[in-house]
Order: structure tokens, then C-alpha cells, then sequence
């Protein structure tokens, strides 16, 4: 069994600092739409309240790991494939 941390910490109304055993975050919304900025990236969330459903969305995690790793401005790395070689190459 784990130990699990968290603390929420109302900033203004609709800004909320999110504290846990592995990072900080910080959420803005109202209730049925929040967006929440932190270490693994933004997060888009809609939900129905009242209801228990709810969507969310990681939307930009791939460029919150590259601004990490400080690999954001370097274009990516792409191995190109070898041409098709054919039989008849070797008789040219």
C-alpha cells in the first residue's frame, strides 16, 4: 500500500494550487470546465456537474517533456529508408 499526498489551496475564486507528493499544479476554471497547467503538461477537462461524467484531455504533454529535456527548438531526428534496390542494379 502506498502513501498518497495531496493538497489543494483555493488562490482566487476560480485559481487553485494543486500540491502532491510528486509536483505542483495549478488549475483555472469553473465548475464543469477547467484547464490545469503542471509538470506533465496541460490538461483540458469538461464535465457534467452532478452527473459524475466528465471528460478530460492531456493536450500538450510531447512539448512539456521536450521543453524538460531542452530538446524543444532541435527539429526531430528522422531516419530517412533506404531506396529500393533491385536485381537490375547491379547490371548498370
Amino acid at each position: 500500500m502506498s502513501v498518497r499526498f495531496q493538497r489543494r489551496i483555493r488562490l482566487l475564486p476560480g485559481v487553485t494550487l494543486n500540491i502532491g507528493k510528486t509536483g505542483v499544479s495549478v488549475t483555472i476554471g469553473v465548475r464543469g470546465a477547467r484547464w490545469t497547467i503542471g509538470q506533465r503538461g496541460h490538461t483540458a477537462s469538461v464535465g457534467l456537474p452532478g452527473t459524475g461524467l466528465s471528460y478530460r484531455k492531456q493536450v500538450s504533454h510531447d512539448s512539456a517533456v521536450k521543453m524538460a529535456k531542452g530538446t524543444a527548438d532541435e527539429p526531430a531526428a528522422q531516419a530517412r529508408p533506404a531506396p529500393p534496390q533491385s536485381a537490375w542494379d547491379d547490371f548498370k
